[in-house]
């Protein structure tokens, strides 16, 4: 059996599979490869109309397309007996979107005077300390007073919360969402992700940021180019984009200092812009309104989403969106 006959589910697990094992191996093998990859659609040379029968790919992120390279991806890659189609675009820079996270870090009610930098997710800590209310947003936004230049070097950061051991976190406007000072948070290879508990027990004028539903995006969302919505605190508009790339590596730049670090952060969802610098942690959701994940970084012609089943699996708490 071809790649190509395989049903989409059965491609998108082949594709996972092959990323996960030969993903570290492909940077010391293709020459013009950027250490990017993720999984989606050929769009080089393809018919307008053309998605619905094509299979899915892997798309490398590389520095140039010049074919005078000693070793260039090439158009398929064997894996178990199958020719994996491949793509390539070219990487452009990408930064975190935190360090202007706006006036407010949420948007009340459905006035057009706030943004959202996050969602509101409960947790269950059982005998220790029973359901509890967090905004979700990333780490950059709430510990950016860990961006110091004598952490640059760190291989990654974990704030964690255990007990009444709670770390500090950012003095954050109040005008909007009460939060605590406290909160728990890692940013690593896989996630960019943090929690602040919210004080506050009337959540109605927060209905922006509250979701009944998670969604995990699959390969019918990449075909039919899913549109994917936020509202985020710097922007403060509805936005909206396509789905283009699933299970995303991406090298993002982040700042300590002024000393600019790469930190890759592995299974993210690449979107057409649906977000602005300022936006970092705003919730990324569906016309139905369930929940996809949080906007981690991005630039001019694209966004990068962090999925909410990468954050639930990382940590070991019962995640719920509301």
């Amino acid at each position: 059996m071809a790649f190509e006959d395989l049903t989409d589910e059965q491609q998108l697990a082949l594709l996972e599979e092959l990323q996960a094992a030969k993903e570290d191996d492909w940077k010391k093998t293709f020459s013009n490869y950027s250490g990017n990859v993720g999984i989606g659609l050929k769009r080089r040379g393809r018919q307008k109309d053309a998605s619905q029968g094509e299979p899915l790919c892997l798309v490398f992120q590389v520095r140039t397309k010049k074919s005078n390279l000693k070793q260039p991806i090439p158009p398929h890659i064997n894996y178990k007996g199958y020719q994996i189609p491949t793509d390539v675009v070219i990487e452009k820079a990408v930064k975190p979107f935190g360090y202007r996270y706006g006036d407010r870090i949420c948007r009340q009610g459905y006035s057009s005077t706030y943004g959202s930098a996050g969602a509101l997710v409960s947790m269950d800590f059982g005998s220790e300390g029973g359901v509890q209310v967090f905004l979700m947003s990333c780490f950059h936004v709430l510990f950016s007073n860990y961006f110091k230049l004598e952490n640059r070097n760190k291989p990654d950061f974990r704030v964690k919360y255990y007990g009444n051991n709670e770390a500090k976190i950012i003095n954050l406007d109040q005008q909007g969402l009460q939060l605590s000072q406290k909160g728990f948070g890692e940013l690593s290879q896989q996630v960019d992700i943090a929690f602040a508990k919210v004080l506050q027990n009337d959540y109605s004028l927060y209905q922006n940021i509250i979701f009944s539903r998670e969604r995990r995006l699959n390969a019918e969302d990449l075909r039919s180019e899913k549109l994917l919505y936020t509202y985020g605190a710097k922007s403060k508009e509805l936005r909206y984009g396509k789905v283009c790339v699933l299970n995303n590596s991406r090298n993002i730049g982040y700042y300590f200092e002024g000393s600019r670090k790469q930190i890759l952060i592995r299974h993210l969802i690449y979107t057409t812009p649906i977000s602005s610098p300022g936006d970092s942690g705003t919730a990324v959701y569906t016309a139905e309104g369930d929940l996809v994940g949080i906007i981690i970084a991005g630039g001019a012609s694209y966004s990068y989403v962090l999925p909410l089943h990468m954050i639930k699996s990382r940590f070991n708490l019962n995640i719920n969106v509301i």
